[in-house]
């Protein structure tokens, strides 16, 4: 097939701008893949450093709660992961495994399926926090757990990067078209115009004709 689309009884033009293209499509594929991975890889990274400080943040409290055995002190600290819409369920249990307070946040969307293709790994993660009670030498008064969903954390930033690498093939789509253009104006088009000079010189009278200066070269 790129012998078929680059045979000579197609322009100049149009075989150098299949080239570009051709070119400018694996260029493309090449880079958004790498730039892909290692984004999607950051971004996994920011999302268990986030996922993290929200259990530094949660984890006082959460002891608090389970030294005191306050069921609504333990219920109350864990509601302050709503505003997280990645967070599924988050369970504080005592020193003895007993629950002490369980919440299950509704699922706000549907994570989509390029999301779920893109980030590879697995939607479920779980964080276990050991409360640790530093009044009394580190002794453990319980645990800390977080469910939440990798791929719905992800649907923000991996969108942003969708968008860039739409407008940044487009940008090359542009580009090719310019480059397209610019070789019709000055590559073919002149070399046509002369080409019909060329035929309208008879060979038994050759000084009958002269070839004329095509006009995209004058001055």
């Amino acid at each position: 097939m790129a012998a078929t689309l680059l045979s000579e009884k197609y322009p100049l033009a149009t075989r150098l701008a299949l080239i570009l293209i051709a070119i400018g499509v694996v260029y493309s594929f090449v880079v958004m893949t790498t730039l892909t991975a290692f984004a999607v890889r950051e971004e996994k990274a920011g999302v268990a450093a986030e996922m993290q400080r929200i259990v530094e943040t949660l984890s006082a409290p959460a002891t608090q709660a389970v030294y005191e055995l306050d069921k609504t002190l333990a219920t109350t600290a864990v509601r302050e992961l709503e505003s997280y819409p990645f967070v599924r369920i988050v369970n504080v249990h005592d020193d003895k495994g007993e629950l002490l307070a369980r919440i299950e946040f509704p699922t706000a969307a549907i994570t989509p399926a390029w999301v779920s293709f893109i980030a590879g790994t697995d939607s479920r993660q779980i964080i276990r926090k050991e409360l640790l009670d530093n009044r009394f030498n580190a002794q453990q008064r319980g645990e800390l757990t977080i469910e939440y969903d990798l791929h719905a954390a992800l649907v923000t930033p991996l969108s942003r990067l969708l968008w860039q690498t739409l407008f940044s093939v487009m940008s090359l789509v542009f580009l090719v078209v310019c480059i397209f253009v610019a070789l019709h104006a000055l590559v073919t088009n002149p070399l046509r115009k002369m080409s019909q000079q060329l035929q309208q010189i008879s060979p038994d009278n050759p000084a009958g004709a002269r070839l004329h200066a095509v006009s995209v070269h004058r001055d």
